[in-house]
């Protein structure tokens, strides 16, 4: 509905996924990441105390936080753009 309502009300919807601008990941060894589907892999996640993270200038979380169908050259003229769901790890693909 959300997408829907986005259409109705003629306001973007950018973004579903928690894991491209909206959450911070803390596993339970501590590494800290963008997205809790790849703790089991530690993909994306950095050995790092959180105190000492840097949040605002980390790489990965600025590269996640631009994750977003309108910012791909190659779905800009879908015409299903509104309707795509961003999770992060099919929009790396």
């Amino acid at each position: 509905m959300r997408r829907l309502n986005a259409i109705i009300d003629e306001r973007p919807h950018l973004k579903d996924c928690a894991g491209v601008g909206n959450q911070i990941v803390i596993a339970a060894d501590g590494k800290i990441g963008p997205c809790q589907a790849f703790i089991g892999s530690g993909r994306y996640f950095k050995d790092i105390a959180p105190e000492e993270y840097n949040f605002k200038s980390d790489e990965t979380i600025l590269e996640w936080n631009s994750i977003t169908p309108v910012n791909k050259e190659e779905c800009k003229k879908c015409p299903f753009i509104l309707f795509v769901e961003t999770a992060a790890h099919i929009m790396q693909a």
